[in-house]
């Protein structure tokens, strides 16, 4: 993968978990995490799949950022309770995180 052959010395996250599931099931790690998205499904689902992770940060605490990428529905993070805190509009993408 990309992530095995890219080395850059000014990478400053050495680890990471890839996971192929359903994201209407995954339930998140209870220890901070970045989400990342790119248009994967139609309006309704991604705010199941917001309103799902809204839940499982009010259940357990913990530092969880998204990352929007070619955000076609961006209201649906905002509308979950999810706080806008960097876009570029030019690379295209958002960054999220949550207020709760």
């Amino acid at each position: 993968t990309n992530w095995k052959i890219h080395k850059n010395p000014a990478q400053l996250c050495q680890q990471a978990e890839f996971v192929y599931a359903d994201f209407l099931d995954y339930e998140l790690p209870q220890t901070p995490t970045v989400l990342f998205f790119y248009n994967p499904c139609a309006e309704p689902i991604l705010a199941r799949v917001a309103g799902n992770i809204r839940t499982a940060l009010r259940r357990c605490a913990r530092r969880v950022f998204v990352l929007y990428v070619n955000p076609r529905f961006p209201h649906v993070w905002s509308n979950a309770g999810f706080r806008l805190v960097h876009e570029d509009q030019k690379l295209g993408y958002q960054l999220y995180s949550f207020n709760g």
